[in-house]
């Protein structure tokens, strides 16, 4: 499991943009079926509102915004919600689904099910836009 560690920014830097600012790798985005990469360069913001604009971005609803997060660009460590990016950093970032558990596609006999107390049906765990996402990033 990746090791959370704001010292690391530094290491993290981008090279690949000559605008300084954010850029956040979205490696599913419905309206086009495909990855791409967002640029962030609004003063200073949080690693979790960054999550919720690329939430935005890629379909998926607030209420399954917790099971993603920051990672950075090597993969080696994910940004904790509270992390501060400022716009004159150049830095890259992966929007990824952080967690997920067993059964939880909902096929075979021990599938995993939420249930709803506004409708009176049991669902799935989680919609197809996550599922969409999941699947693209691996």
């Amino acid at each position: 499991t990746p090791l959370v560690n704001s010292e690391r920014g530094g290491s993290q830097r981008s090279s690949s943009s000559l605008t300084p600012g954010l850029q956040v790798h979205l490696y599913f985005v419905p309206r086009t079926k495909n990855s791409v990469t967002i640029h962030i360069s609004s003063g200073q913001t949080s690693a979790e509102n960054v999550c919720i604009k690329a939430g935005e971005e890629c379909g998926i609803l607030p209420v399954y915004l917790s099971l993603f997060g920051l990672a950075s660009a090597d993969l080696s460590f994910w940004y904790p919600p509270s992390h501060i990016f400022d716009s004159d950093e150049n830095i890259k970032v992966h929007f990824r689904v952080r967690f997920f558990f067993g059964h939880w596609f909902g096929q075979g006999s021990r599938a995993s099910y939420r249930y709803s107390l506004t409708r009176d049906r049991i669902s799935p765990v989680l919609d197809y836009s996550v599922i969409d996402y999941l699947f693209a990033q691996l």
